[in-house]
């Protein structure tokens, strides 16, 4: 080719066009099809339409069918798109488990694990080391084995399969997260996809407040009490709080390590939006928990020279709106009336300390609170707020007898233990991450005083947080062997 030729240009190919073509004409019949059909179901439809092309959008823009089921995972724990098969109306209304979660993060696990187990059985993948499994993992294997033992004293099973099924789940999404989660990109990934779930669910419960009243979408639900605490997706506003607690969290963390700009900008956004919808929901338990996480973040980097003091107040200058806006609900909870919310938990502690009385050793079973309810709640409890404990170490030890109790605890402290040690290894990027969910689940271990901790979306995050630990530890120790 001489020097006044340009390179041939390849032929064009016409075919994107006129697949682009054939599915706007698809979706759009889809969606005609759709309007066809009464309400909930028509909703059902146009929601599994849209997820379906943001699945093949979503596999496109991130090159990869694993990585997009992950993200829809990590946006799905705070937001909670599931369906409860065999619902059980009285555990719903006593705050216990009350059916069989199937989720996208249930629907997640399978394609995920059918992947995995493929690219083992064709040595794409390295088979699962279960000695590293027992080293990194006794505390979370001993709690869930006490779960599974507690079958054998539990007085439904149909409630204990409940409660163990977002407990198997739960281990699944941590062995995933262990095992495939190799290089600190994964690890960015997984936060940046924390920072769009705290995102989406602090709109829905931004929504919820300015429509004012439930609204359910079949698989999806939005949810605000009488007081006009909101729920969000998560039902409970004390859930609601929690999660956005811990996801607030997470979020300020990834603003200390060195990524671009935009990432921050947009974890800022996110952090206003969070603040907001945790004063809505009007829990006064994950207002003190987000307190103790950031402050123990922002203490441990302060002294590092990691972060400085102009932060907290710039922060609360950029913040002012926020209050501002919001001063009423915030008054209302700390000023005027609860009707009594904090003595009205004391005949549910009084009635857990009566099971544990009776069942220390072993428990009463998994789930098993509610069932054992007609046993317990005599004339005493006569006009008393009757319910599943609102104390998650009071309902453990109720539920999985001392042991449960000795293993659940175990799982809290190795979870602060691991991310003070990762912390420990001063890395810019790994470290903050690490000291952001120790944090979190030391301010979570405050709220369970007053909550109950044992749904869906509580488990997830607490899993997830243990195993990016356990995965953080073992990117750091592999490129220091390199």
């Amino acid at each position: 080719m001489s020097a006044n030729q340009s390179p041939r240009r390849p032929a064009r190919r016409r075919w994107p066009e006129w697949a682009a073509a054939l599915s706007g004409v698809l979706v759009g019949a889809y969606t005609l099809a759709a309007l066809a059909f009464p309400l909930k179901v028509m909703a059902l439809l146009l929601l599994l339409g849209i997820t379906a092309c943001g699945v093949v959008t979503g596999a496109v823009l991130l090159g990869s069918l694993k990585r997009l089921i992950l993200a829809m995972m990590i946006v799905d724990i705070p937001v909670q798109i599931d369906l409860n098969l065999a619902r059980n109306e009285l555990m719903a209304f006593l705050d216990g488990i009350a059916g069989l979660s199937i989720s996208v993060v249930t629907i997640g696990l399978v394609v995920l694990y059918t992947i995995w187990l493929a690219e083992i059985a064709t040595r794409r993948a390295p088979p699962p080391r279960l000695a590293t499994l027992r080293a990194t993992s006794l505390p979370i294997l001993a709690y869930v084995a006490v779960n599974l033992l507690s079958m054998f004293f539990a007085r439904d099973l149909t409630l204990w399969l409940f409660g163990f099924n977002l407990i198997a789940q739960s281990l699944l999404l941590y062995i995933y997260v262990v095992h495939t989660i190799r290089t600190r990109q994964d690890v960015l990934f997984i936060y940046f996809f924390v920072v769009v779930g705290l995102c989406v669910e602090s709109l829905f419960i931004f929504a919820v407040r300015v429509i004012g009243s439930g609204l359910d979408l079949v698989v999806i639900s939005l949810h605000i009490d009488a007081t006009g605490r909101s729920g969000g997706t998560l039902g409970s506003p004390n859930v609601a709080g929690s999660m956005l607690s811990l996801l607030m969290v997470l979020t300020f963390s990834l603003m200390v390590t060195p990524i671009h700009r935009w990432y921050k900008r947009f974890a800022a956004l996110a952090l206003l939006l969070g603040a907001g919808a945790l004063i809505l929901t009007g829990s006064r338990g994950a207002w003190i928990s987000t307190f103790v996480g950031f402050g123990i973040f922002y203490w441990f980097c302060l002294r590092r020279g990691w972060l400085s003091l102009k932060l907290p107040v710039m922060a609360g200058l950029a913040a002012i709106p926020v209050p501002f806006f919001l001063r009423d609900m915030i008054l209302m909870r700390l000023l005027g009336d609860d009707n009594n919310s904090a003595e009205s938990r004391l005949p549910l502690y009084r009635l857990a300390l009566s099971m544990i009385r009776d069942h220390w050793l072993f428990g009463i079973g998994a789930n098993n609170f509610v069932a054992n309810l007609p046993l317990y709640v005599t004339a005493e409890f006569s006009g008393a707020w009757i319910r599943v404990v609102h104390n998650r170490y009071l309902l453990t030890w109720a539920e999985l007898g001392i042991g449960g109790l000795i293993a659940f605890l175990w799982l809290l402290w190795s979870i602060v233990a691991r991310g003070w040690q990762v912390w420990q290894l001063d890395d810019r990027t790994l470290s903050p991450l690490a000291l952001g969910i120790a944090a979190a689940v030391a301010g979570w271990s405050i709220h369970m005083f007053v909550a109950i901790f044992n749904g869906r979306a509580n488990n997830f995050g607490l899993f997830l947080g243990a195993g990016m630990l356990v995965a953080m530890t073992r990117i750091w120790r592999r490129e220091q062997c390199r």
